[in-house]
């Protein structure tokens, strides 16, 4: 165990949780939650797969926080007035700290790219309902593809899904960007 880099990310995710809630971006639950999740998944991808989590916990928050009075007038809008807790935490970081710890005692890049994988899912989905509760014109069940009100579990809409498609290419680009994977590799 390499007691500096976990040294470096136990005060990381200290400083990122303190901010986060003293943005309200988070509940204690999340404060609690995130600091374990991302302490972990820090001392295993180190700070360039840090990123990865660290730009979906932006990008998923800001999307939450954005039209957030319009999501509540619709009574669509995340509880706790948009913040993020630990059952979010764990929903949306699960398969990531799993895959992220399994990379470190492994090595192997698979369980990178699952690990990235995993965060460009998780953004996806965010981006699609919540961009999708805001923008969306006309969602649909996907069950049965009839039109349905706006926040309907289950509901998609041609905005939200656009949007989310947009937003599962960002975090791959971070990673090739700080070169934690490389663009190809040989056959």
């Amino acid at each position: 165990m390499d007691g500096t880099r976990l040294i470096l990310a136990l005060i990381v995710n200290a400083a990122l949780a303190g901010s986060a809630f003293g943005l309200k971006m988070v509940s204690l639950s999340g404060v609690i939650g995130g600091f374990v999740v991302g302490s972990v998944i820090y001392y295993s991808v180190d700070w360039r797969g840090y990123l990865i989590l660290f730009g979906f916990f932006i990008l998923a928050s800001a999307s939450t926080k954005l039209g957030y009075r319009q999501k509540a007038k619709l009574g669509v809008a995340q509880e706790g007035g948009g913040k993020r807790g630990a059952k979010n935490a764990v929903a949306n970081c699960l398969t990531g700290l799993i895959t992220a710890a399994l990379f470190e005692a492994t090595g192997s890049d698979l369980f990178l790219f699952a690990y990235v994988a995993s965060f460009a899912t998780a953004l996806a989905d965010t981006l699609g309902s919540e961009m999708g509760q805001l923008y969306g014109k006309h969602p649909i069940l996907i069950t049965t593809l009839r039109p349905v009100p706006v926040g309907t579990e289950g509901a998609v809409s041609i905005e939200g899904t656009l949007i989310g498609i947009v937003g599962s290419f960002l975090l791959p680009a971070v990673g090739l960007a700080t070169g934690l994977f490389p663009a190809s590799y040989p056959a």
